[in-house]
């Protein structure tokens, strides 16, 4: 009887912290800024970016939210600012894009004998997109509107 009575109590106390973890959650999703859907395309001298990073940084305005995206095989990017696909928090933005890849210097000779070489890093797309402050792209994502926005890169 007191084996099942000290079971009993832990499964309380269990699903009660579980019931209060999950009440804080809520809270704090519902007092975020809320979102609205957010996607675009980004070219590279006319052709589509693969696996780019685009990052909607916050341009003053209030919020402080900066919104996230990869490109897929088609440039096709969606923002997500709290879960996957949820968009942009309303507002004006600075927006970067990088695409870099990464790729050992050395020979197999050299690399058997220097495990320390750095692997070169080649810009994909110009390395001025990847800095806000060089990048020239901005975008205002509106509630109400359909907030798709394209990014024609050029060298």
């Amino acid at each position: 009887m007191r084996r099942r009575h000290w079971f009993c109590s832990s499964l309380f106390a269990m699903s009660m912290a579980v019931v209060g973890c999950s009440g804080e959650s809520d809270k704090w999703t519902a007092e975020r800024p809320k979102s609205i859907p957010a996607s675009g395309t980004v070219q590279f001298d006319k052709r589509p970016v693969e696996g780019a990073t685009v990052v909607f940084q916050p341009d003053g305005g209030g919020h402080t939210r900066a919104a996230t995206g990869v490109t897929d095989s088609s440039g096709n990017f969606k923002l997500q600012t709290y879960d996957a696909g949820d968009g942009a928090v309303p507002g004006k933005f600075k927006v970067t894009i990088t695409k870099v890849t990464s790729t050992s210097t050395a020979t197999s000779q050299e690399s058997k004998s220097n495990d320390t070489a750095a692997p070169k890093t080649e810009w994909v797309i110009p390395k001025k997109y990847g800095n806000v402050m060089t990048s020239g792209l901005t975008a205002d994502v509106k509630e109400g509107d359909e907030n798709k926005f394209t990014f024609d890169l050029q060298k």
